[in-house]
């Protein structure tokens, strides 16, 4: 059976315009399952096309909410949230370890092939030219072994000693479909290590021996795997810098903060004490921090750690707390109370993260009003609160066994919101796809009369932005 992934791949080079044909021959899969991933993929298109001609024909007055709807979304979100590009099928597609015995057979036929090349004349006779085909066909035998990633290195590093007998066209294509076929097996295992592996330094590694191709369906394969294994590298240094971070004086003064009991100049003097041994301990070059700039470092950890882990702390003095901050990161205001507020929706405290976006939001009299910095700044701080409320909204509706008039009345309420407040779905976060790959939005499971009018108006303002280059 197909990994999942495959299928993936597949129906991208179908989207992408590689002809069946060539993708069957290039993955050495039967022509008959490519066809049934074209089918699929047909039926996707149609069935999205249906669903945009259903859309346009409807209404104001029709119910745009429904259980159909609804039960699609479930299943939409319950596909990404399960996706697992890394450890899916592990088990299934791991490589038995190479035994001893078949580590030396390996050996044992590749050192053969060496020695075949190095006794091979450089002419280009009939007899070489033999010679050469039965020697590349050695080395395709050999990669159908259980091979380690080294050995598929070795035999490339074989078929490149060959480059002298290329002159030979039909020789030339036999050494391509050969190396095509290792290049595809190395890429495979590669591929199921980095699904294996949690260290750094091993994925970065593989990174940097995956094979080097300009074009074709191979490329695309690498490209997809590169990808992959920069995610999670990333993904990784995110995880271990955010500990490396988050010191006992961060934590400290993060809780006193919370808990109202903040002694400042006992504060400043932690920062500066941390700031002070960061900056000797770390060897100095021309992009090491100062001890001003390790400070700020310092401070936006702290605020990162009350948004974070806002759970951990509750904040019931809001104003004190906000003052805290404001003493603590030179008096920049706004961002102290965008940290307050972010805490609070976190934990879900609407109501409080409104009160306190409303209470800096001054009412507006005139054009100057209006795109007043600070107005702008509340009123798009405001709407990440929203965000996050109309998310928990969906997620409930998704995960909770209610009612379908329950249901309804939610997803409606959210689309209503959406239109007053002027807000994009896929600004509404829904959580992590399982491999950390993708954050899940409200765009990719829920489709409705926001999308297409939001996808109008992009299209629409392209539109305009070219014609304005014409006039």
């Amino acid at each position: 059976m197909a990994r999942k992934i495959e299928v993936e791949e597949i129906i991208g080079l179908l989207q992408k315009g590689f002809k069946e044909e060539v993708i069957s021959f290039e993955l050495h899969l039967p022509i008959e399952y490519i066809k049934e991933c074209k089918r699929q993929l047909d039926k996707k298109m149609e069935i999205k096309k249906a669903n945009q001609q259903n859309a346009s024909k409807s209404t104001k007055s029709k119910p745009t909410v429904t259980y159909e709807k609804i039960k699609e979304m479930k299943e939409k979100y319950h596909n990404l949230k399960n996706r697992d590009l890394f450890t899916q099928e592990i088990e299934s597609i791991k490589k038995v370890q190479q035994s001893d015995e078949e580590k030396m057979k390996i050996e044992k036929a590749i050192h053969k092939v060496e020695e075949k090349i190095e006794k091979t004349p450089s002419e280009l006779d009939d007899e070489t030219l033999s010679s050469i085909q039965r020697i590349a066909q050695a080395i395709k035998k050999i990669s159908e072994y259980n091979l380690t990633i080294d050995q598929y290195n070795e035999l490339m590093n074989l078929l490149d000693t060959l480059d002298e007998y290329r002159k030979d066209k039909k020789t030339n294509e036999s050494l391509i479909l050969v190396k095509q076929r290792i290049t595809r097996r190395l890429v495979d295992t590669i591929d199921e290590q980095l699904r294996m592996t949690e260290d750094e330094k091993e994925l970065q590694t593989l990174r940097n021996i995956l094979p080097k191709i300009s074009k074709g369906i191979t490329k695309f394969t690498i490209d997809v795997i590169r990808r992959k294994l920069n995610n999670k590298i990333n993904m990784l240094r995110s995880k271990n810098q955010h500990k490396e971070n988050m010191s006992d004086n961060v934590i400290e003064i993060a809780e006193s903060i919370a808990t109202g009991k903040l002694h400042y100049k006992q504060a400043i003097q932690e920062i500066e004490s941390e700031a002070k041994h960061l900056v000797s301990s770390k060897p100095q070059t021309k992009f090491s921090l100062t001890q001003e700039q390790q400070k700020s470092q310092i401070v936006n950890n702290i605020c990162e750690e009350l948004v974070r882990n806002a759970d951990k702390y509750k904040i019931t003095n809001y104003e004190q707390a906000i003052e805290f901050l404001n003493k603590l990161n030179g008096g920049n205001k706004n961002k102290s109370i965008r940290v307050i507020v972010q805490n609070l929706a976190t934990r879900k405290e609407y109501e409080q993260a409104y009160k306190i976006c409303n209470a800096h939001i001054k009412p507006a009299k005139s054009m100057e009003d209006l795109n007043n910095p600070d107005n702008l700044f509340f009123k798009d701080l405001r709407k990440d609160v929203i965000s996050k409320e109309l998310s928990d909204r969906i997620i409930m509706v998704i995960e909770k066994d209610i009612d379908t008039k329950s249901a309804i009345d939610i997803v409606s309420s959210v689309e209503d919101t959406i239109k007053k407040e002027m807000i994009n779905p896929r600004v509404i976060k829904l959580g992590n796809t399982a491999d950390k790959l993708k954050t899940i939005t409200l765009e990719d499971i829920y489709n409705s009369e926001i999308n297409e009018k939001d996808e109008y108006t992009r299209t629409e303002r392209k539109i305009n932005i070219k014609m304005s280059g014409i006039f």
